[in-house]
Protein backbone atom coordinates (compact mmCIF):
# COMPACT_ATOMS: atom_id res chain seq x y z
CA UNK A 1 0.00 0.00 0.00
CA UNK A 2 1.28 3.47 -0.92
CA UNK A 3 -0.43 6.76 0.00
CA UNK A 4 -0.15 9.95 -2.02
CA UNK A 5 -1.56 13.32 -0.96
CA UNK A 6 -3.65 15.28 -3.47
CA UNK A 7 -5.54 18.55 -3.16
CA UNK A 8 -8.54 17.82 -1.01
CA UNK A 9 -7.73 14.20 -0.17
CA UNK A 10 -5.53 11.14 -0.56
CA UNK A 11 -4.90 8.36 -3.06
CA UNK A 12 -4.33 4.85 -1.66
CA UNK A 13 -2.58 2.55 -4.15
CA UNK A 14 -3.17 -1.20 -3.70
CA UNK A 15 -1.55 -4.19 -5.36
CA UNK A 16 -4.00 -7.02 -4.59
CA UNK A 17 -4.99 -7.47 -8.28
CA UNK A 18 -8.62 -6.67 -7.37
CA UNK A 19 -8.44 -2.96 -6.59
CA UNK A 20 -5.92 -0.66 -8.25
CA UNK A 21 -6.43 2.40 -6.04
CA UNK A 22 -8.88 4.22 -3.78
CA UNK A 23 -9.18 7.97 -4.27
CA UNK A 24 -10.68 9.84 -1.31
CA UNK A 25 -11.68 13.45 -1.90
CA UNK A 26 -13.56 15.85 0.33
CA UNK A 27 -16.71 17.84 -0.27
CA UNK A 28 -16.75 19.61 3.08
CA UNK A 29 -14.49 19.78 6.11
CA UNK A 30 -15.15 21.10 9.59
CA UNK A 31 -12.61 23.26 11.38
CA UNK A 32 -13.84 23.87 14.90
CA UNK A 33 -17.50 24.82 14.40
CA UNK A 34 -17.08 26.17 10.86
CA UNK A 35 -18.01 23.97 7.87
CA UNK A 36 -16.07 24.76 4.69
CA UNK A 37 -16.80 23.48 1.19
CA UNK A 38 -13.77 22.08 -0.59
CA UNK A 39 -13.22 23.42 -4.09
CA UNK A 40 -10.47 22.70 -6.59
CA UNK A 41 -7.16 23.79 -5.20
CA UNK A 42 -8.26 24.06 -1.57
CA UNK A 43 -6.03 21.93 0.63
CA UNK A 44 -6.87 19.98 3.74
CA UNK A 45 -5.24 21.56 6.78
CA UNK A 46 -3.93 19.84 9.90
CA UNK A 47 -6.62 21.30 12.17
CA UNK A 48 -9.51 19.70 10.25
CA UNK A 49 -11.81 17.99 12.74
CA UNK A 50 -14.32 16.37 10.37
CA UNK A 51 -14.15 15.11 6.81
CA UNK A 52 -17.13 14.42 4.54
CA UNK A 53 -16.75 13.27 0.97
CA UNK A 54 -16.37 10.46 -1.50
CA UNK A 55 -14.21 7.42 -2.03
CA UNK A 56 -13.86 6.22 -5.60
CA UNK A 57 -12.67 2.62 -5.87
CA UNK A 58 -10.86 1.78 -9.12
CA UNK A 59 -10.99 -1.94 -9.89
CA UNK A 60 -8.78 -3.87 -12.28
CA UNK A 61 -11.58 -5.70 -14.09
CA UNK A 62 -14.76 -3.64 -13.66
CA UNK A 63 -15.87 -0.01 -13.76
CA UNK A 64 -15.01 2.36 -10.88
CA UNK A 65 -17.44 2.68 -7.99
CA UNK A 66 -17.99 5.81 -5.90
CA UNK A 67 -19.00 5.61 -2.26
CA UNK A 68 -20.31 8.63 -0.40
CA UNK A 69 -19.01 8.17 3.13
CA UNK A 70 -19.30 10.37 6.19
CA UNK A 71 -16.06 9.66 8.00
CA UNK A 72 -17.23 11.86 10.91
CA UNK A 73 -13.60 12.46 11.77
CA UNK A 74 -10.83 12.90 9.29
CA UNK A 75 -8.89 9.74 8.55
CA UNK A 76 -5.26 10.53 7.89
CA UNK A 77 -2.28 9.59 5.77
CA UNK A 78 -0.65 7.77 8.68
CA UNK A 79 -3.16 4.94 8.18
CA UNK A 80 -3.77 3.45 4.78
CA UNK A 81 -7.24 2.16 3.94
CA UNK A 82 -6.97 -1.63 4.20
CA UNK A 83 -9.05 -3.89 1.95
CA UNK A 84 -10.13 -7.53 2.23
CA UNK A 85 -8.47 -10.07 -0.07
CA UNK A 86 -11.57 -10.34 -2.27
CA UNK A 87 -11.99 -6.56 -2.52
CA UNK A 88 -15.44 -6.57 -0.90
CA UNK A 89 -14.64 -4.70 2.34
CA UNK A 90 -12.48 -1.76 3.34
CA UNK A 91 -11.29 -0.75 6.78
CA UNK A 92 -10.83 2.89 7.78
CA UNK A 93 -9.06 4.24 10.89
CA UNK A 94 -10.41 7.62 12.11
CA UNK A 95 -8.20 10.38 13.43
CA UNK A 96 -10.28 10.87 16.57
CA UNK A 97 -10.80 8.11 19.14
CA UNK A 98 -14.22 9.36 20.26
CA UNK A 99 -16.94 10.12 17.69
CA UNK A 100 -20.32 11.46 18.86
CA UNK A 101 -19.55 10.38 22.41
CA UNK A 102 -18.63 6.82 21.38
CA UNK A 103 -15.14 5.33 21.27
CA UNK A 104 -14.25 4.21 17.74
CA UNK A 105 -10.98 2.76 16.49
CA UNK A 106 -11.91 1.18 13.17
CA UNK A 107 -14.78 1.18 10.66
CA UNK A 108 -15.54 -1.68 8.26
CA UNK A 109 -17.45 -0.79 5.08
CA UNK A 110 -19.07 -2.91 2.38
CA UNK A 111 -17.50 -1.69 -0.86
CA UNK A 112 -20.45 -2.79 -3.02
CA UNK A 113 -23.07 -0.86 -1.04
CA UNK A 114 -21.06 1.65 0.99
CA UNK A 115 -22.84 0.55 4.18
CA UNK A 116 -21.08 0.43 7.52
CA UNK A 117 -20.79 -3.24 8.49
CA UNK A 118 -19.32 -2.82 11.97
CA UNK A 119 -17.04 -0.67 14.09
CA UNK A 120 -14.38 -1.58 16.64
CA UNK A 121 -15.11 0.20 19.94
CA UNK A 122 -11.54 0.58 21.23
CA UNK A 123 -9.58 3.64 20.13
CA UNK A 124 -6.09 4.27 18.79
CA UNK A 125 -5.91 1.41 16.30
CA UNK A 126 -2.46 0.93 14.80
CA UNK A 127 -1.24 -1.74 12.39
CA UNK A 128 -3.85 -3.72 10.44
CA UNK A 129 -3.24 -7.14 8.85
CA UNK A 130 -6.04 -8.58 6.73
CA UNK A 131 -6.57 -12.33 6.24
CA UNK A 132 -9.32 -14.39 4.58
CA UNK A 133 -11.64 -14.70 7.59
CA UNK A 134 -10.25 -12.24 10.12
CA UNK A 135 -8.12 -9.15 10.63
CA UNK A 136 -5.46 -8.51 13.27
CA UNK A 137 -4.93 -5.03 14.69
CA UNK A 138 -3.16 -3.13 17.44
CA UNK A 139 -5.40 -1.09 19.70
CA UNK A 140 -7.01 -0.55 23.05
CA UNK A 141 -4.97 2.33 24.43
CA UNK A 142 -2.67 5.25 23.78
CA UNK A 143 0.61 4.58 22.00
CA UNK A 144 2.24 2.28 22.77
CA UNK A 145 -0.89 0.18 22.25
CA UNK A 146 -2.20 -2.27 24.80
CA UNK A 147 -3.17 -5.38 22.87
CA UNK A 148 -3.15 -7.39 19.65
CA UNK A 149 -6.77 -8.11 18.65
CA UNK A 150 -8.01 -10.74 16.22
CA UNK A 151 -11.42 -9.77 14.77
CA UNK A 152 -13.94 -11.62 12.64
CA UNK A 153 -13.75 -9.90 9.26
CA UNK A 154 -17.53 -10.06 8.71
CA UNK A 155 -18.82 -9.03 12.14
CA UNK A 156 -15.95 -7.37 14.03
CA UNK A 157 -16.36 -9.89 16.86
CA UNK A 158 -13.19 -10.22 18.98
CA UNK A 159 -11.84 -13.74 18.40
CA UNK A 160 -8.69 -13.36 20.47
CA UNK A 161 -6.55 -10.86 22.35
CA UNK A 162 -2.90 -10.74 23.42
CA UNK A 163 -2.26 -8.08 26.06
CA UNK A 164 1.10 -6.38 26.20
CA UNK A 165 1.18 -2.68 27.04
CA UNK A 166 4.35 -1.96 25.06
CA UNK A 167 3.28 -2.54 21.46
CA UNK A 168 4.23 -0.05 18.76
CA UNK A 169 3.68 -1.81 15.43
CA UNK A 170 3.22 -5.16 13.69
CA UNK A 171 5.03 -6.44 10.59
CA UNK A 172 3.59 -9.16 8.37
CA UNK A 173 5.91 -12.13 7.95
CA UNK A 174 5.23 -15.28 5.93
CA UNK A 175 2.05 -17.32 6.41
CA UNK A 176 0.13 -16.50 9.57
CA UNK A 177 3.04 -14.93 11.44
CA UNK A 178 3.55 -11.33 12.54
CA UNK A 179 6.55 -9.62 14.12
CA UNK A 180 5.51 -7.51 17.11
CA UNK A 181 7.61 -4.52 18.13
CA UNK A 182 7.57 -4.96 20.97
CA UNK A 183 5.57 -7.56 22.91
CA UNK A 184 6.14 -7.12 26.64
CA UNK A 185 9.42 -5.39 25.89
CA UNK A 186 10.70 -7.91 23.35
CA UNK A 187 10.80 -8.25 19.59
CA UNK A 188 8.47 -11.24 19.19
CA UNK A 189 6.89 -13.46 16.55
CA UNK A 190 3.13 -13.97 16.95
CA UNK A 191 1.18 -16.81 15.37
CA UNK A 192 -2.15 -15.34 14.25
CA UNK A 193 -3.84 -18.77 14.02
CA UNK A 194 -3.28 -19.63 17.68
CA UNK A 195 -2.89 -16.02 18.87
CA UNK A 196 0.27 -16.92 20.76
CA UNK A 197 3.89 -15.78 20.92
CA UNK A 198 6.08 -18.45 19.32
CA UNK A 199 9.50 -16.75 19.43
CA UNK A 200 11.27 -13.89 21.21
CA UNK A 201 14.32 -12.06 19.87
CA UNK A 202 14.93 -10.08 23.04
CA UNK A 203 14.72 -6.40 23.90
CA UNK A 204 15.10 -4.08 20.94
CA UNK A 205 17.46 -1.85 22.96
CA UNK A 206 19.29 -4.43 25.10
CA UNK A 207 19.80 -7.25 22.61
CA UNK A 208 23.24 -7.27 20.99
CA UNK A 209 21.74 -9.07 18.02
CA UNK A 210 19.11 -6.43 17.33
CA UNK A 211 21.09 -3.43 18.59
CA UNK A 212 24.80 -4.35 18.41
CA UNK A 213 25.95 -0.71 18.63
CA UNK A 214 23.96 -0.08 21.85
CA UNK A 215 22.08 2.81 20.20
CA UNK A 216 19.77 4.96 22.28
CA UNK A 217 17.38 5.28 19.35
CA UNK A 218 16.37 2.41 17.06
CA UNK A 219 13.32 2.18 14.80
CA UNK A 220 12.41 -0.88 12.74
CA UNK A 221 10.57 0.01 9.53
CA UNK A 222 10.55 -3.34 7.71
CA UNK A 223 10.80 -7.02 8.63
CA UNK A 224 10.75 -10.24 6.58
CA UNK A 225 11.63 -13.90 7.03
CA UNK A 226 13.93 -15.45 4.44
CA UNK A 227 15.29 -19.03 4.65
CA UNK A 228 14.60 -19.26 8.41
CA UNK A 229 16.34 -15.95 9.03
CA UNK A 230 14.80 -12.70 10.20
CA UNK A 231 15.74 -9.62 8.17
CA UNK A 232 15.04 -6.27 9.82
CA UNK A 233 15.69 -2.78 8.46
CA UNK A 234 15.29 0.68 9.93
CA UNK A 235 17.18 3.60 11.45
CA UNK A 236 19.39 3.89 14.53
CA UNK A 237 20.95 6.85 16.32
CA UNK A 238 23.24 7.72 19.25
CA UNK A 239 25.48 4.62 19.34
CA UNK A 240 27.34 3.41 22.44
CA UNK A 241 24.67 4.87 24.68
CA UNK A 242 25.80 8.45 24.01
CA UNK A 243 23.17 10.99 22.97
CA UNK A 244 24.04 12.81 19.75
CA UNK A 245 21.97 15.92 19.09
CA UNK A 246 23.18 15.99 15.47
CA UNK A 247 22.01 12.43 14.77
CA UNK A 248 18.27 12.99 15.16
CA UNK A 249 17.16 11.19 11.99
CA UNK A 250 19.57 8.29 12.49
CA UNK A 251 21.47 6.09 10.07
CA UNK A 252 19.87 3.26 8.06
CA UNK A 253 20.63 -0.36 8.97
CA UNK A 254 19.74 -3.86 7.78
CA UNK A 255 20.37 -6.92 9.94
CA UNK A 256 20.00 -10.63 9.19
CA UNK A 257 19.41 -12.79 12.29
CA UNK A 258 19.51 -16.59 12.06
CA UNK A 259 17.45 -19.13 13.99
CA UNK A 260 20.14 -19.29 16.72
CA UNK A 261 19.73 -15.56 17.35
CA UNK A 262 23.10 -14.75 15.80
CA UNK A 263 23.89 -12.05 13.23
CA UNK A 264 24.61 -13.44 9.78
Amino acid sequence: MRIEYIDGGFVHYLDNQVIEKIVCTGETVKIGTKVIELTNGKRLESDVTEFHGNCTIYFYNKPPKQLKIDFSAMYHSGHAISVSEDGSKMFVVPWENVIDGKRVGLWAYDIDTGTLLWSFPKGNVGSISVYDDDIVILGGGLAPRMSIFKLDINTGEVLGELKSGTLETLFELSGSYLLANSFRGKLSVVDVESMSVVKNYGSIFKSRVINPSNCLGIVITEATVQDNTLVISGFESSPNGVYDNNDFEGKPFTRVIDDNFELV
